[in-house]
């Protein structure tokens, strides 16, 4: 069934008193009508699944509509029809009111008008969709070798609402129409013979299709499975690589760091040397001054004594030769001067025998000639050599004994 736009197109479509525009339209008729039948033929087996059938399609008013807004404009794609010369009027765009143009097609769903309007340059090139009540038909424009379409094929596209304009029924249909087909079927035995040939081949196109797309999904898995899988030694190369190279930066680390301990562990141990050669040049220093203080009082100490032994020996020689001498008054008395000169306290008994050595060899010569040999024998027996040696002797025996 046709809808009132379409049928108003079609009633543009009619020149009266024209009997050659009447067989024009009614073979255009017959070719809109044959695309009807193509598509509704298409439909339905497209949507087989869904029990869909062909009584179903042609009950359905809107579904009725689209197909012959479909065909209508497949027709004029293909074959180019009758083209209406119309005139804008009444559009609320008032730089469109008055101007002329050629009728194209019937948009179904925009419910509007496709009009090529004239421009100064050229005819039906400026396109624009207007309602029913905004176009006057003033004419025709038969089809002719120079307005004849070039198109070979046609592509039908209806969407998924296609039995209802409020719902989403998930049916539709999208196929190409070509020239070729429509010849074939208007060739065959009878139009259900062509339509049945052309299912057939559209089964067997089809088939052949998903065929080549389920090769082409398992060679693009396969593609992707080898990619997946290259991608994969990829990652595990980088992987590979990355602990390669954290483990060279580790060992090239703990190398680093032991080197450091090491030149530390080094410097340290230079440290410490240091230290225990300071410590010891210390020590060393420390025990060479508590030897030298040791030492030091040591000798004070034995200076002191051997001061005091000295002054002992002294002191005892002394007496011991004032006790030999009182045999000899004349020993007796060069003693006497000699002590009362030098006095009895001498440091070094070496001194104390050199100066009394001097001092008597002094008095032995200024002893007067008339001495008598005896006196000089007496004083040469207590002063003479035997006596030195005997006083040396006993000065050695007293230190030994006595330091």
């Amino acid at each position: 069934m046709c809808s009132l736009p379409y049928l108003m197109y079609l009633f543009l479509l009619i020149p009266l008193n024209n009997l050659n525009r009447q067989d024009k339209i009614a073979r255009e008729d017959d070719s809109i009508n044959l695309i009807s039948q193509l598509i509704t033929s298409e439909v339905v087996r497209k949507n087989k699944d869904k029990g869909l059938t062909e009584d179903q399609v042609n009950d359905n008013l809107y579904a009725s509509q689209v197909i012959a807004d479909e065909s209508k404009n497949a027709n004029d794609a293909l074959f180019g029809g009758i083209k209406c010369r119309v005139k804008v009027a009444g559009s609320e765009r008032q730089d469109l009111n008055g101007r002329m143009g050629t009728l194209r097609y019937w948009d179904a769903n925009e419910k509007k008008f496709c009009v090529g309007l004239d421009t100064k340059k050229a005819k039906d090139c400026e396109e624009h969709f207007l309602s029913p009540e905004n176009v006057e038909p003033i004419g025709s424009v038969p089809r002719t070798d120079k307005n004849k379409s070039d198109m070979q094929s046609y592509n039908v596209d209806m969407t998924n609402d296609f039995l209802s304009q409020e719902s989403d029924s998930g049916i539709g249909c999208q196929f190409t129409i070509d020239k070729a087909t429509i010849a074939s079927i208007r060739s065959a035995e009878s139009i259900p013979v062509g339509l049945a040939a052309f299912s057939l081949e559209q089964n067997k196109k089809e088939k052949a299709l998903r065929k080549k797309e389920a090769k082409e999904r398992r060679e693009a898995q396969e593609e992707e499975k080898r990619m997946e899988e290259e991608d994969r030694k990829r990652r595990a190369e980088k992987r590979k690589a990355k602990k390669e190279n954290e483990r060279r930066k580790e060992n090239a680390r703990q190398e680093s760091m032991s080197k450091l301990q090491a030149a530390k562990n080094a410097k340290m141990e230079r440290m410490m040397e240091d230290e225990r050669e300071r410590l010891s040049r210390k020590h060393e220093k420390e025990e060479k001054r508590y030897l030298m203080e040791q030492y030091e009082e040591k000798k004070k100490e034995w200076e002191e004594k051997m001061k005091k032994a000295k002054a002992t020996y002294v002191k005892e020689t002394i007496e011991r030769l004032k006790k030999d001498g009182e045999e000899c008054d004349f020993f007796r008395e060069i003693l006497a001067e000699f002590l009362d000169e030098y006095g009895e306290e001498w440091e070094e008994p070496s001194d104390f025998h050199r100066k009394l050595d001097e001092f008597m060899k002094s008095k032995y010569k200024d002893l007067k000639q008339d001495d008598t040999e005896k006196r000089n024998k007496e004083a040469a027996e207590i002063l003479g050599k035997n006596t030195y040696v005997q006083i040396r002797s006993i000065h050695l025996h007293y230190c030994s004994t006595h330091l």
